[in-house]
């Protein structure tokens, strides 16, 4: 999904989330809202000594933002609609275009047992409207 698919109201509150998600996943730190310290313990045992390393970290568990009313759960919904419908348009599009070669189109083409290049039907039908 691109971020331009979005209403204009649902972008800030994308921003902060992809913000969130490319902070931990992909660039972890960047934004230094997250902290990691190590120590090394040494463990006194008479005359020997053990090394143990013992790592604090710090890092938010959750996020919250919300924009002009519009928050995660209005985001998820409002992307899953505009997602939905994307693909109910294509669909229709691809049908239409299936359509428009006919049957007799489609039963030779299942006799020749090779597949059948949509993308090619698809653009030849809707460059034609």
């Amino acid at each position: 999904m691109q971020r331009d698919w979005l209403k204009q109201e649902f972008r800030a509150v994308h921003d902060h989330y992809m913000d969130m998600r490319h902070n931990f996943a992909a660039h972890s730190g960047d934004m230094k809202i997250e902290d990691a310290n190590t120590h090394v313990l040494l463990i006194l045992d008479f005359d020997a000594y053990r090394v143990r390393l013992h790592t604090n970290r710090l890092q938010p568990d959750i996020s919250f933002h919300e924009e002009n009313g519009k928050d995660f759960t209005g985001l998820i919904e409002h992307a899953i609609d505009v997602v939905t419908q994307r693909s109910s348009d294509y669909s229709q599009k691809i049908g239409d275009a299936v359509m428009s070669k006919g049957l007799a189109y489609w039963l030779l083409a299942a006799r020749e047992n090779g597949p059948v290049n949509i993308d090619t039907i698809f653009r030849s039908f809707h460059k034609k409207r």
